[in-house]
């Protein structure tokens, strides 16, 4: 959750009635949540203006915010902690709606295919211009007859898949095991899976284990991967069991997909 910014600006206090110094910094210690700050040039959705009296003078012209709050008198402050606890339980339910549940054996599935502009576009973004990329007369010399897509830009698409959605926003890549079984070639069309195996869980964040398969249009595997994934608890929670309404996407293979898997023996570096 991020902290909301309450913003406080005293009058110039020609004549004080109270000691508003010390009634401030107990609501601020009160509302550890919130970041409070003087600054009138940036914008608070509540700005608390502390007057010394009654006259209650102090210009708001220079406040950019959303409620502007006077205070006259002591118990005023009674008024501001009531506004400020509303605006506590506000935030607080925001934070559990945004938050994304994942499962254990939950999966997210994309498919793209790879086209002669997509592998122009990547190459040009990277600088690997490999002409076993590029040239098909330096690919022709290499075992696999002609040219192949790059494989870290087809692994990539588990990283989208992990990025947007399992676990989704906000995660963080640490760790990653790519092998490459198989070429992409210009054309093909790569079905790219995640599933969630496991995690550890830490104080504030969870590390997700992660398992990823790229399928070509033929049920051939080309890439498994193992990934492990930072996600902040302020974003994420982890449930071992999915509700029973839940539709899984089965990370299983097929049996075709099977056979092919337990047959390849060689790891391309692509």
């Amino acid at each position: 959750m991020t902290q909301a910014r309450i913003g406080i600006k005293y009058c110039g206090g020609c004549n004080p009635r109270y000691d508003r110094v010390s009634e401030v910094a107990a609501l601020i210690s009160q509302f550890p949540e919130f970041i409070f700050q003087y600054d009138t040039g940036v914008y608070c959705p509540v700005w608390i203006v502390v007057c010394g009296c009654q006259s209650a003078c102090c210009p708001t012209d220079d406040l950019s915010g959303g409620r502007i709050l006077r205070l006259r008198e002591p118990k005023d402050f009674l008024r501001v902690r009531g506004e400020l606890e509303q605006l506590r339980d506000e935030d607080v339910s925001k934070m559990k709606q945004a938050l994304r549940t994942c499962f254990i054996n939950e999966t997210a599935e994309s498919r793209h295919t790879f086209t002669e502009k997509d592998i122009m576009a990547y190459a040009k973004l990277t600088g690997d211009l490999n002409g076993i990329h590029l040239d098909p007369s330096v690919a022709s010399c290499t075992i696999f007859r002609e040219r192949v897509v790059h494989g870290q830009y087809v692994s990539s698409t588990l990283s989208a898949l992990m990025g947007t959605s399992l676990p989704g926003s906000g995660t963080i890549l640490a760790e990653e095991r790519i092998r490459y079984l198989h070429p992409v070639r210009v054309g093909d069309t790569i079905t790219s899976r995640i599933r969630l195996d496991g995690y550890e869980e830490h104080k504030s964040f969870y590390v997700g284990i992660f398992t990823g398969t790229c399928i070509n249009q033929e049920h051939l595997e080309v890439i498994r991967a193992e990934f492990r994934e930072i996600m902040t608890k302020k974003l994420f929670r982890i449930s071992e069991k999915m509700p029973e309404h839940e539709t899984e996407i089965s990370m299983n293979p097929s049996d075709s997909e099977r056979q092919v898997s337990q047959d390849n023996g060689r790891f391309y570096s692509i």
